[in-house]
């Protein structure tokens, strides 16, 4: 979304909005930024669009302070266990990652030997 004119992005903003609303057959009030791509010409235009929160692809805790069209959130494994993905929710995946020294150890065996623990463990 950063490459696009404020226009454009009204226009894109907009037209999302209407198309899935009518597909729907509901209000749409919350935006997830495509691909986590957003810079700060966005917020204004959520809310001038009627949306009423917007989430990023932040790794990071939602605190107070934070503006409502810039949510963070924590990424969700598809392949990961309930465990893991409430360890992610909360932001405590990576920290305790890095404590037991886990996250060092599978990116390096992923780099010699790939493996469904390797991918497991990325992005932590």
């Amino acid at each position: 979304m950063s490459n696009r004119t404020e226009e454009e992005l009204r226009n894109e903003i907009n037209d999302s909005k209407r198309d899935l609303e009518q597909w729907i057959g509901r209000p749409v009030r919350v935006f997830s930024y495509p691909n986590g791509s957003f810079d700060n010409r966005v917020g204004p235009l959520l809310a001038e669009a009627g949306y009423t929160l917007g989430f990023t692809t932040e790794n990071q805790p939602i605190t107070l302070g934070d503006d409502r069209y810039y949510i963070p959130r924590f990424s969700v494994m598809d392949d990961g266990s309930l465990s893991e993905n409430v360890c992610h929710a909360f932001g405590l995946w990576q920290p305790v990652m890095e404590v037991l020294g886990v996250s060092k150890l599978i990116r390096r065996n992923a780099a010699i030997q790939p493996s469904r623990a390797g991918s497991m463990f990325q992005g932590c």
